[in-house]
């Protein structure tokens, strides 16, 4: 304790003065500094917990030492907390869903998700769809909470989606809940998914959506598996095959997906699953890269699929649209009449000069009589009296009969 000696005079004086001051501004600004930080806390933030709060919530085991901890194990069993918490859950949301920097928004949101219990998601669907009818929207939201619902518990997630009354949401709304949180469970625990969905209602009634996403999900950690049990069960059709491809060719690029499709035992494959997995594997470069399509189909021709699928048609058109004299020397290669006829009835349809000036040279060829059937074809759709005259101009007199006969 600071005694003030009344019979000091001058500088003693004025030191112990400089005393009291200086603990007088402390307590002051010590008063001062924990009242703004009591407003701070109060603010909209991403909740008035410390880290040690946020651990022991997240945890659920306070041991009844603090009131946080405890409504964190209640929360955690589905029991509500108090209504302060509440009140704090809902402030700190709020907070959130206001934050008009989206990037910080979504940051903001999923530290949010990583630390709620999977009691307050109901609360958190509430607060969520208030913002929405306030007039702001919340898309990436709404897919972040069902993947995170989807993914720490799935059944929960679905039982609530399924009792939800929707009657006054968006049409989409149940579709996109179920489907975000059944991509995340096929990626968490795809036997359980795939259980779920093999006696669900939606399938035995011909829904396959469910189906679809639990692939989709599976294919996202473990396409090759998914693969092998669409294979086994001959439940795969194209939007299944879609998300292996693509899985597939993400972790392997175009040489890994060839080289997985081609280690397939062929013969044990459905027509089914072997023409709907080589159709978006040559699909994949026919946009792009048609002659590597073409070469794909090149390298199989004594597999059924070039002949049972689409695969062939498809790479004849993709090719001629970037360099039709090259892609019909390739279908001629092939040996295919089908590609030689996709290849030019697509260079008729770009440019019927050229190709009829094509097919005249080469008049020759095995495939010249369906090539030349094909051109005459549209001549005469366009112009009758030209086809003709095209047809007379023929070097190959059979050819050349063989058209004017069929006019």
């Amino acid at each position: 304790m600071i005694e003030w000696d009344p019979m000091n005079k001058g500088s003693d004086f004025l030191n112990q003065a400089a005393v009291w001051m200086l603990v007088a501004g402390l307590s002051v600004g010590g008063a001062m500094g924990w009242w703004m930080g009591q407003l701070s806390g109060s603010g909209e933030g991403d909740g008035n917990f410390s880290d040690g709060d946020r651990k022991r919530i997240s945890r659920g085991d306070d041991n009844g030492e603090n009131e946080r901890g405890g409504s964190a194990r209640r929360r955690e069993n589905g029991q509500a907390g108090t209504k302060t918490e509440s009140k704090d859950f809902a402030r700190s949301v709020r907070g959130i869903l206001r934050e008009s920097v989206p990037s910080r928004r979504f940051e903001r949101f999923e530290r949010l998700l990583d630390r709620v219990n999977v009691g307050q998601y109901p609360e958190l669907v509430a607060l969520i769809r208030a913002n929405d009818l306030d007039g702001s929207g919340s898309n990436v939201e709404w897919e972040k909470l069902w993947a995170n619902w989807g993914g720490r518990d799935p059944l929960g997630a679905m039982e609530f989606v399924s009792q939800q009354d929707w009657s006054r949401w968006h049409p989409s709304a149940p579709n996109e809940a179920r489907k975000q949180t059944m991509i995340s469970w096929g990626q968490v625990d795809p036997e359980a998914a795939k259980r779920y969905v093999m006696e669900g209602e939606d399938l035995a009634k011909g829904n396959r959506d469910m189906l679809y996403f639990m692939v989709e999900g599976w294919s996202f950690v473990d396409p090759k598996a998914a693969a092998d049990w669409l294979i086994e069960s001959g439940m795969g059709l194209e939007g299944e095959y879609k998300s292996v491809v693509e899985a597939i060719s993400r972790q392997g690029g175009q040489k890994g997906l060839e080289s997985w499709f081609s280690g397939l035992d062929q013969a044990a494959l459905s027509p089914k699953d072997r023409n709907g997995f080589a159709e978006l594997i040559a699909g994949k470069q026919q946009e792009h890269h048609p002659e590597k399509a073409a070469a794909f189909v090149e390298a199989n021709l004594d597999k059924p699929w070039v002949t049972e699928s689409r695969v062939v048609a498809a790479t004849a058109d993709a090719y001629v649209s970037k360099d039709p004299v090259a892609a019909l020397d390739w279908a001629s290669r092939t040996g295919i009449t089908n590609a030689v006829v996709s290849g030019v009835a697509s260079w008729c349809r770009k440019d019927l000069n050229a190709a009829k000036l094509w097919v005249a040279e080469n008049s020759g060829t095995p495939e010249s009589s369906a090539s030349a059937t094909v051109v005459m074809r549209y001549l005469t759709a366009k112009d009758p009296a030209a086809a003709q005259a095209w047809a007379e101009s023929l070097p190959d007199k059979k050819l050349r009969d063989r058209l004017l006969d069929q006019q």
